[in-house]
């Protein structure tokens, strides 16, 4: 009977067993871990000496332990060390001499990672000393060729003279400071990681390197510019008339070593270029009355703002027989009529049209007051700008008069003859 009751008790049990089973649930796993791993301490502090070869750098979460082989560096490199683990806390023992009175760096980037694959919430970058604290500061202003650049991260890349990687900073600020760095010659490589990809991309993002020798402090300007390979070259020329031509560049020039036009026949004659001036992506001439004919015109050594050479740029374009007739006309001047100048030898600035001979230009400046007539001093060269400056100083508080009036190469005269009216101030 008894028997019979524990069969009944466990056939029962069995039963309980199979129906659990039958409504037990798979795992979810439970909510995806998003916190990025920190470092929270690291001990001795920053600045200690490493005279014991050991630091301990506490994480606030588990550590793939893998990825610190990638993510963790120092400079200078120190090649025989050993990493060991206590649950959150990464020892570092260094087990070679270190060089004396150096700085040394301790980088942690965003290779490391935590055990849920969550990356270190940012770089950190420690220093420590082996004997006497080395201060060179490398700092600088960041400067974008494009300004809507201005608001991008900028990754920054310090280098030792023979190109040893030191360490690495992402800045948003538009300016950049190293502190505590060693007494050595420094390479700083910048870009802007437009695309998200981790790499500069030359010709879509800019960059800048720089050398920087050692010293105390240097302060440098990086120049964000984009990569540029193309060579300048002319594009297209138009005559406006039979005694100009002017001509665009694919952008803008920095200098050439010389012009020259022929004719495009078997002659090939050359015609004389009186004048020329250029004016950033654009090139005006003055020549000999020229005809309905075909010219070749030649550019020597062309350079862009980059550097970029090209040898020679040539291009073809028609003649033309009309006659000049547009009177030059000035487009900007400075200062304007009845301003203040607060020096007393002021800079009288002023634009043309067109390319004006000096010798075609009536200038002169008055004292409206006791009708003296200062000497203006002014470079005599065919140009579109003109810079005019009195040979002594004016006198404080009193008005003059500039006034200008010219013709151009053809023989056009000014409509109108300029007049500007300025009184020199200069509060004691």
């Amino acid at each position: 009977m008894i028997n019979k009751i524990l069969r009944v008790i466990l056939l029962l049990s069995l039963l309980f067993l199979v129906a659990d089973c039958g409504h037990k649930k798979s795992p979810t796993g439970g909510e995806k871990d998003l916190i990025a791993p920190e470092i929270i301490d690291i001990s001795p502090g920053e600045f200690s000496d490493l005279g014991e070869g050991k630091i301990e750098v506490t994480f606030s979460k588990p550590i793939e332990r893998n990825t610190i082989l990638t993510g963790f560096y120092i400079y200078p490199p120190v090649i025989k060390k050993k990493l060991s683990w206590d649950k959150n806390v990464l020892s570092i023992t260094l087990l070679e001499e270190l060089q004396k009175d150096s700085n040394y760096f301790f980088s942690f980037n965003t290779s490391i990672k935590g055990e849920h694959d969550n990356k270190l919430d940012r770089d950190y970058i420690f220093v420590f000393r082996n004997g006497k604290l080395q201060e060179q500061v490398i700092s600088g202003s960041i400067v974008f060729e494009l300004p809507e650049d201005a608001s991008l991260p900028v990754n920054l890349r310090l280098f030792s003279y023979d190109s040893l990687f030191i360490f690495r900073v992402i800045t948003v600020q538009g300016n950049y400071r190293f502190e505590n760095l060693n007494a050595e010659d420094h390479i700083l490589k910048a870009y802007v990681d437009k695309d998200g990809n981790g790499r500069f991309d030359y010709e879509s993002e800019p960059y800048t390197e720089v050398f920087i020798p050692a010293r105390e402090f240097s302060n440098i300007d990086l120049e964000m510019t984009y990569q540029d390979t193309l060579r300048p070259e002319m594009i297209s020329a138009s005559v406006p008339s039979s005694t100009q031509i002017n001509v665009q560049f694919s952008e803008s020039v920095a200098s050439y070593e010389a012009v020259w036009l022929f004719t495009a026949d078997s002659l090939s004659r050359q015609m004389n270029i009186k004048a020329d001036y250029l004016n950033d992506d654009r090139l005006l001439l003055v020549t000999e009355p020229l005809d309905t004919l075909r010219y070749r015109l030649e550019i020597i050594d062309l350079y862009d703002l980059k550097g970029n050479l090209c040898d020679k740029s040539e291009l073809f374009l028609m003649g033309s027989n009309d006659p000049d007739r547009i009177p030059p006309r000035i487009l900007s001047h400075k200062p304007r009529n009845g301003a203040t100048v607060d020096i007393l030898k002021p800079e009288i600035e002023t634009i043309f049209s067109e390319i004006i001979f000096p010798e075609n230009i009536q200038v002169s400046l008055k004292g409206i007051e006791n009708e003296e007539f200062p000497e203006l001093t002014w470079k005599r060269a065919p140009s579109l700008q003109f810079s005019f400056q009195p040979a002594a100083s004016l006198r404080n508080y009193a008005s003059y008069e500039f006034r200008i009036s010219g013709a151009d190469p053809a023989g056009n005269a000014m409509t109108d003859t300029l007049s500007i009216v300025f009184i020199p101030v200069i509060r004691q």
